[in-house]
């Protein structure tokens, strides 16, 4: 793999070239350029596969770099950099097929994840030019097909007893057991406004996905992650083999510390309890509604049976039928009087 770093200003040209990994991410050769002029001569004469480029330079824009890139049909693909959170730039950017944009200053982990993501796909796409038997392709893609599956177990579209699953599992030819527990860890990712206006939502769902993998499955390159987009928020779910109790708190631990240094969002994860694939989709569901309910536990981590203790307890102190005495004589008075006693209580 050939980078080429376009920026006006040398000391960010020099940031990005010294504390990138570019061995780890397979990148044998890096080029630099102060000025749009040099880069299309550069892209000329080397096969580059990715552009790291600024956006605002005074002799011509990222944009139109990336204009007569697609317009000289050369191979490879881009990544802009930008110091305005609007991101004005980005109708244009999606026009010319820009793979990721980032926000100026950038984050060194971030920029590694934008191009783990861009290299994984460029090598995905090799490989289907390469051949596109698709018997090859499935034998190369486990990864993948493996991601598509918990989705379709997780959405309800793949259904029923061990028996069908289990042969959704052998056409797809997986290696997963149906006998088998597991854990379903599920976090719900909020106040995601100010990192999305820093990224891109698939680059921050990738490195999301990546964190969840490489922690709880102990393995980066995703299999078992799920994640889903509702605009203002992401869920994430996580299939890993059965923990105890005490690893699971670890690790959800960790992810939160790692999480909290790259992202400013909040993340609330729920550890379901060991169960088997068919009992997935309501255990998934579940999960969600604890979320959505327990929010003491907002920006932290917990596990079912956390939940229930404290249901529990608010029930057994909570006076349901007193309350409903004071709703059916309008007593308004005890219920406020009622309500701030047990407030004062928990």
């Amino acid at each position: 793999m050939q980078v080429l770093i376009v920026d006006d200003d040398m000391a960010t040209v020099d940031v990005i070239k010294n504390s990138v990994k570019w061995k780890e991410l397979g990148v044998s050769d890096i080029f630099t350029a102060y000025n749009i002029q040099l880069a299309k001569e550069i892209l000329k004469e080397h096969n580059i596969d990715i552009v790291i480029s600024d956006i605002e330079m005074p002799q011509g824009s990222g944009i139109d770099l990336l204009e007569w890139f697609r317009r000289e049909e050369l191979p490879g693909d881009f990544l802009l950099l930008t110091c305005h959170e609007s991101f004005d730039y980005a109708s244009n950017a999606i026009k010319y097929q820009a793979c990721e944009y980032l926000l100026k200053p950038f984050d060194v982990n971030v920029m590694e994840a934008a191009l783990k993501k861009i290299i994984l796909k460029r090598m995905e796409t090799q490989k289907l030019q390469e051949n596109s038997e698709y018997g090859k392709w499935l034998k190369e893609n486990q990864n993948h097909v493996q991601v598509a599956f918990w989705s379709e177990i997780l959405s309800g579209h793949i259904a029923g007893k061990n028996e069908i699953i289990k042969n959704e599992i052998e056409n797809r030819k997986l290696q997963i057991n149906v006998e088998q527990d597991y854990n379903l860890i599920v976090s719900k990712i909020t106040e995601i406004k100010k990192d999305r206006a820093k990224m891109s939502p698939d680059l921050m769902l990738f490195v999301v996905e990546n964190i969840h993998s490489e922690i709880f499955c102990g393995c980066p390159d995703n299999s078992s992650v799920v994640s889903m987009d509702y605009d203002n928020y992401y869920i994430v779910a996580t299939v890993c083999q059965k923990k105890d109790s005490e690893e699971l708190k670890q690790c959800c631990k960790l992810l939160h510390t790692v999480f909290k240094k790259i992202f400013s969002s909040e993340i609330t994860m729920c550890v379901g309890k060991p169960c088997k694939i068919e009992n997935f989709y309501k255990t998934f569901h579940r999960q969600q509604n604890l979320i959505e309910r327990n929010v003491a536990f907002y920006g932290s981590y917990f596990q079912e049976d956390d939940a229930a203790e404290i249901q529990q307890n608010i029930k057994n102190v909570f006076e349901v039928d007193k309350i409903e005495q004071f709703l059916s004589e309008k007593k308004k008075l005890e219920i406020l009087s009622y309500m701030k006693g047990f407030m004062i209580r928990l």
